[in-house]
């Protein structure tokens, strides 16, 4: 009569194939983290993003905590000659053609930002242009009628920036090449294909499929919670970029919406993960007890 063969144990993990795990495990949290920002970042800075932006924040209530500086720095026969202060300022910026044409530059130079394909350039003839053009918007809320003087005061002061103004003249292109590369798909797929090497890694010194999805769930879960505080505090970690209490709401509740989508995401996924990986155990524990008993 053949021996039957015993059924064999489950093979010992090393302490080093267990403390190996964990930080492999911890290094891909870190990289699922930045990879969560990632998204977060390019999301906002996408056309229809920045178009969101952009409508949901006032420019006056961004320069609320600057209007003291400015009147400070400018002429006082200017102030007189403008009648210049918080009424005219706030009516001037909320004109259609104001902020049309502060917005389609701002949109354009962060699309620059983020895609260097995409040209932007601002030139002094098209600054000086829009006031030529919109005198009586100025003349509305200044009380003042631009002369020929003016202008030409306007174009001795335009001729001190740029011809053009572009991302590099106004960033430096190496600080411009940096952020470029952080938002380039390019590191999009670096960091994907390190996080595919750490779930290698965990396989290799976990020897099962199961074992490998638990950590790599735990990351994922672990890194959506974070992530998902951080959009919770969002308010609070932009207290100190000197902007005024509604800009900085308005600024917070798009990162916020967008970190807490982003990290629930991850949340969502990491747990979908780790609840199947637990259901599958319990079914092959619950039938090998079935084998048993029979």
């Amino acid at each position: 009569m053949a021996r039957q063969r015993s059924p064999r144990a489950p093979s010992e993990l090393t302490t080093w194939a267990k403390v190996g795990s964990v930080l492999v495990c911890v290094f891909l949290f870190l990289l699922l983290i930045a990879g969560l920002v990632w998204i977060s970042a390019t999301n906002l800075l996408s056309e229809s993003g920045i178009e969101g932006t952009l409508s949901r924040i006032d420019v006056f209530d961004v320069l609320d905590d600057y209007r003291e500086d400015l009147y400070e720095n400018m002429n006082p026969d200017v102030l007189d000659n403008f009648n210049f202060d918080d009424d005219s300022l706030k009516g001037l910026l909320h004109e259609d053609a104001v902020k049309a044409f502060l917005s389609k530059q701002l949109s354009a130079f962060l699309n620059n930002l983020l895609r260097a394909d995409d040209v932007y350039n601002l030139s002094r003839d098209e600054i000086f242009q829009f006031f030529k053009n919109n005198e009586d918007i100025l003349e509305r809320w200044t009380g003042y009628v631009f002369n020929d003087s003016d202008y030409d005061a306007l174009d001795m002061f335009l001729s001190e920036i740029p011809e053009q103004l572009t991302p590099e003249t106004l960033m430096g292109e190496e600080p411009l090449g940096v952020l470029r590369f952080f938002l380039s798909p390019y590191l999009f797929v670096a960091i994907v294909t390190l996080c595919l090497l750490c779930g290698i890694l965990i396989f290799i010194m976990q020897k099962r499929p199961l074992r490998t999805l638990l950590f790599v769930g735990a990351a994922m879960e672990a890194a959506g919670l974070l992530y998902i505080l951080l959009g919770l505090l969002s308010g609070s970690l932009l207290g100190g970029i000197g902007l005024s209490q509604v800009a900085i709401m308005s600024i917070a509740s798009l990162i916020g919406y967008q970190t807490l989508s982003t990290g629930l995401w991850a949340l969502g996924v990491g747990g979908l993960i780790t609840a199947s990986c637990i259901f599958v155990n319990f079914y092959r524990k619950r039938d090998k007890l079935g084998q048993v008993a029979s």
